[in-house]
């Protein structure tokens, strides 16, 4: 597989990096945050930084779109996170958790004493974070309206049904924790069209095609669900991932990031986590002064979008020299993955284009927590690194998971050949039969040379018994294997 560094080009390694002294550094309130989470959540330095775009993205969509000829990217990121289970992904939330709901209550207040600032009535910010829960509940339902007066005129009034709105509607994060329940990787009755749910609600809010809608049996009216939410989702690599990933083509609306974590690791985070027992951090920056910092920020934001005539495509400056970067990032993936499997190169490619928009939102994010409303090259070089990160994490991870998978399969298949040849061979009353003779006999059926046939029954020679009749050895195959 092609290396990074042959393109000069270094794997974002937050554990290792100052900062401060980076040629393209993330902004000071990141780096704020990035330390103050890390007493949550330790050695996942990366998501850390993803969980503040996650945030900060939410709540700029109404006041930042950027224009791509006849589209417009909003401002949301949604986030996955896929890793080794028990390494911090349930303890960063409870940092996260805190924040949001400091910040969403600021906001709200705010958007509250200011009247008819916000472009649309979904201003209220929320948080969505449930573990049970049906499709049903996610989007909404009707309800008969008993009010309703047939020789009226009909409308919005007095209508027939009354909507009840679903949990997904509005503003804020849609948190899963245990997204692998989500029902996207299982089928589950109470969860089907989960699915469509979040292809639908990732869609860009430039038109009409985010919001959720379904016709139910019993009634001619139509379902809208509003959600204007960014994802939030974190588990295990779930076993049938990449057979979602390849065929849904769901996840690659979110910014994906998948990650082993090492063994040394590991240890580090238990070690830690030992030494930290009956111990407080020193926090530096509370949650409160994040959500104060982030309120200027939004205030700020949105006099801006106030200044450009409350049009969303004015209020970021991209100049052209920032697309030479941009071009610059996306060549480099592309070249990254060209020596790959084939079959890796596929399905990485399917990401292409969204880690592309992710880079162009990202570097909007960037300059607007620098305090600038013109995206500059450091803002796209630091923006493509993230990208780069979560893009090589992916394809390194797709290079081991599909060779170990090939592994298995090619193991499976020479094992079935040794059992179908052990079902046909003549055993005595134990089951015991002559080692040579089976041998012969896998050979025929696998259609392998006999050194070959001796090769592989090393590798699985564990699931056999082994004893000798005088000069001749026999072989029985273990109980718990037939």
């Amino acid at each position: 597989m092609t290396d990074w560094d042959e393109f000069v080009f270094d794997e974002f390694e937050f554990d290792v990096v100052d900062y401060a002294e980076e040629e393209y550094p993330l902004p000071k309130i990141i780096q704020d945050w990035l330390k103050e989470a890390s007493n949550y959540s330790l050695y996942n330095e990366f998501p850390i930084t993803m969980v503040y775009f996650n945030l900060l993205g939410q709540i700029m969509k109404d006041f930042i779109s950027i224009p791509v000829w006849g589209n417009n990217l909003d401002s949301r990121i949604h986030f996955c996170w896929f890793q080794t289970q028990r390494t911090g992904k349930t303890a960063l939330w409870k940092f996260y958790v805190k924040t949001l709901k400091a910040l969403y209550q600021r906001i709200n207040a705010l958007n509250h004493n200011v009247e008819g600032v916000i472009p649309s009535d979904l201003s209220e910010y929320t948080i969505f974070s449930v573990k049970e829960y049906s499709a049903a509940s996610l989007v909404g339902t009707f309800r008969k309206n008993e009010a309703f007066d047939p020789n009226q005129e009909v409308d919005e009034d007095n209508s027939r049904v009354i909507q009840i709105k679903g949990d997904l509607w509005g503003s804020g994060i849609a948190h899963w924790d245990e997204f692998e329940s989500s029902g996207i990787f299982t089928n589950s009755k109470h969860k089907e069209n989960v699915l469509m749910y979040f292809q639908t609600f990732m869609n860009g809010l430039d038109s009409e095609s985010y919001i959720i809608t379904k016709s139910l049996a019993d009634s001619e009216d139509v379902l809208e669900c509003d959600c204007q939410r960014s994802l939030y989702a974190t588990t295990y690599v779930p076993k049938n991932f990449i057979e979602v990933v390849a065929n849904s083509g769901a996840l690659q609306r979110a910014f994906m990031y998948v990650r082993d974590v090492p063994e040394d690791i590991v240890y580090k985070m238990r070690s830690e986590f030992i030494d930290g027992i009956g111990e407080t951090a020193e926090v530096e920056m509370p949650i409160e002064q994040f959500a104060n910092n982030l309120t200027t920020i939004y205030d700020k934001v949105r006099k801006q979008w106030e200044r450009e005539g409350k049009v969303k495509e004015n209020v970021i400056k991209i100049p052209e020299v920032t697309k030479d970067v941009i071009r610059l990032y996306y060549d480099k993936m592309h070249l990254y993955i060209q020596n790959t499997r084939p079959e890796v190169r596929e399905i990485a490619e399917t990401f292409g284009q969204n880690f592309l928009i992710y880079q162009v939102v990202l570097s909007s994010l960037i300059a607007v927590s620098n305090n600038r409303f013109t995206v500059r090259a450091d803002d796209v070089h630091c923006a493509g690194r993230l990208v780069q990160n979560a893009y090589s994490a992916l394809v390194v991870w797709l290079e081991q998971a599909l060779k170990d998978r090939r592994t298995s399969v090619v193991e499976r298949t020479k094992l079935s050949h040794f059992r179908k040849a052990y079902d046909d061979c003549e055993k005595d009353e134990d089951g015991w039969v002559h080692k040579s003779k089976y041998l012969n006999e896998v050979g025929k059926k696998a259609k392998l040379a006999q050194r070959q046939v001796y090769n592989q029954f090393k590798n699985i020679s564990d699931k056999f018994d082994t004893k000798k009749f005088g000069r001749s050895v026999y072989i029985k195959l273990k109980e718990d294997e037939e």
